[in-house]
């Protein structure tokens, strides 16, 4: 029973490394640990949404436009920028190549291009505009979002074909996701949807609406990257969370009031 309670600890250790720059100590990770990562990313998340909420309360005298830019600060220094180096690489990448092969060399070019800083601008500055509206109403809104938008791209390595080439992927051990890792990561989601709906005042329709944009926009990402390249990538999965947070958030503005 110890050893598999440490197992589950040396993974979630794991999982908080692989997604964000928090400390976790200078132990050694193991393969085995990185491999059941995928699991616990919707757990990740709603440890940066805390961080996140806990922003905006110890800004309380300003306003609500700051105390939001505040907040993604605040993530973009937690997680190194990570998801959303994965949307501007994956709009420079489906903007700018025509063949597939083009594409994989925009992918591994770490410069920023015209479609990559267009998307950064532009999914930034609505993810602000949609705090700014949202967590005046209910800030628990931030950590639903987080959850959520952390467990679409765990279906998406489960289901869909992982196509960076192996010479070049720094994944390998992480994108092999099966049955256990998929429900794993959806009881975590399960349970913190439960816990917004009993106490903090997010109904289940608002959940639905949110839950059900973020699927639509996840849908459309999954058919343009296997029309595009067969499949995923890591930048790809990137620009899972990042555009699926932004239809969460969108999905919980038309309701939440």
């Amino acid at each position: 029973m110890m050893a598999k309670l440490a197992h589950h600890f040396a993974i979630i250790r794991a999982a908080i490394a692989f997604l964000t720059r928090i400390p976790v100590g200078h132990g050694e990770i193991g393969v085995s640990a990185r491999a059941g990562v995928a699991a616990y990313f919707p757990f990740v998340g709603t440890l940066l949404g805390f961080m996140g909420v806990a922003v905006w309360l110890a800004s309380s005298r300003l306003s609500a436009d700051v105390r939001a830019w505040l907040v993604i600060v605040t993530l973009l220094l937690a997680t190194g920028a990570f998801h959303e180096d994965g949307l501007a690489d994956t709009a420079d990448a489906l903007g700018g190549a025509f063949t597939r092969s083009k594409l994989f060399e925009i992918l591994k070019d770490s410069r920023i291009g015209t479609f990559g800083a267009c998307a950064l601008i532009c999914a930034l500055t609505l993810r602000a505009q949609l705090m700014a509206h949202l967590l005046p109403l209910n800030i628990w809104s931030l950590i639903a979002a987080q959850t959520f938008s952390r467990f679409a791209p765990v279906l998406l390595m489960a289901l869909v074909p992982y196509v960076t080439p192996e010479g070049t992927s720094r994944s390998q051990d992480v994108i092999h996701v099966g049955i256990s890792q998929v429900m794993g990561a959806l009881s975590w989601t399960v349970l913190v949807s439960i816990g917004l709906v009993c106490f903090a005042r997010i109904s289940l329709l608002e959940l639905g609406v949110a839950a059900l944009a973020q699927a639509l926009a996840v849908l459309w990402l999954t058919f343009r990257f296997k029309r595009r390249a067969g499949g995923i990538t890591g930048d790809f999965l990137g620009t899972t969370q990042q555009v699926g947070e932004l239809a969460f958030l969108l999905g919980l503005s038309f309701t939440c009031t």
